[in-house]
């Protein structure tokens, strides 16, 4: 049973949360019953998940995590809202932040972490002709404040612009039944409609591979250089954000993800890729094909060990084996 301590403590951390949708619950009856209802879910979550949501508490209260805090003060009530995929309950959301915050603090610089996650870390630059394009490793900013993708961000960047995002997050591998302490957890793609042509462009550029497949060569970058050995990713149907419908995310999630060699889809619909990864056989490659495949090979051999070298250079040395 809880002390009375606690419980005063608890309903004084969730007051925001309860209180914070005043002005729409008097504007329509039918609001004030949805809020109502999602709020007593919300506050019972709390009341059964306590301990846990301490736990998170003093995590994201040290030192490591004030720039955090500061810039995200509600971070620490994310795990109440439908965050990260369909398929996880609060306990689940929960867990994960737990654990890929406690993973972020012991395993990263904290200089590093604190002083240029939150304007990109640089893990890649190339320049054609006039044109850059940039991969950089972000925080939660303020583009991506009140989303329910990851809580880490590789961004895209078309000669300033941003032109595609992928949110993952460092998630517990116990939740996805898989053997493996940590995984890589994709909950979030999409593309900046508004820079359609710099899409284009940037697809031309390098050997008509897309940015969302740059992304993902970065992100494999990102595995090797944690020691991560799985990731996982949500399909169009266990995305997060159920607002539209689930055709519309196919392209995004579904066909690029089973364009990747050696990526299987679960039973379970997400997306599993394990390690070491190894590309398609040259022998499965048409021959016309195969210079340009090549090519492509090279470049996202490239990717990926910059990537990796970078994610060495913002470890803890006592991390480095």
């Amino acid at each position: 049973m809880f002390s009375n301590i606690r419980i005063t403590r608890l309903l004084i951390q969730i007051k925001s949360i309860i209180f914070n949708d005043l002005t729409k619950i008097i504007k329509s009856p039918k609001i004030f019953l949805y809020i109502i209802n999602y709020r007593a879910i919300q506050f019972i979550n709390c009341i059964f998940n306590y301990k846990r949501f301490r736990d998170l508490t003093l995590i994201l209260n040290q030192e490591y995590y004030i720039n955090l805090l500061d810039n995200h003060g509600k971070l620490k009530y994310k795990w109440l809202k439908k965050s990260l995929g369909t398929k996880l309950n609060a306990s689940q959301r929960l867990e994960i932040l737990i654990h890929h915050y406690n993973y972020v603090k012991i395993n990263l610089d904290k200089v590093i972490f604190n002083e240029k996650i939150y304007i990109g870390i640089e893990l890649w630059v190339k320049k054609y002709d006039d044109n850059e394009i940039k991969i950089t490793l972000a925080s939660l900013d303020k583009k991506w404040i009140g989303r329910r993708e990851g809580e880490l961000i590789l961004n895209y960047i078309f000669n300033e612009q941003v032109i595609y995002s992928l949110a993952f997050t460092i998630a517990p591998g116990s939740l996805f039944n898989c053997t493996y302490k940590d995984i890589l957890f994709i909950s979030g793609m999409q593309s900046n409609n508004k820079f359609s042509y710099e899409y284009l462009f940037a697809k031309k550029i390098l050997l008509e591979v897309t940015p969302q497949k740059i992304l993902f060569f970065a992100l494999i970058g990102v595995a090797e250089g944690l020691k991560i050995k799985c990731i996982k990713s949500v399909s169009a149907k266990t995305r997060a954000d159920v607002r539209e419908s689930v055709s519309i995310f196919i392209n995004t999630y579904d066909l690029f993800l089973d364009s990747i060699y050696g990526i299987k889809r679960g039973i379970n619909d997400y997306y599993s890729l394990e390690f070491p990864w190894l590309d398609r056989p040259r022998a499965e490659v048409r021959r016309c094909h195969r210079g340009r495949s090549l090519r492509r090979t090279v470049l996202k051999r490239e990717i990926i060990e910059s990537v990796k070298d970078k994610i060495y250079s913002i470890k803890k040395i006592h991390f480095i084996i």
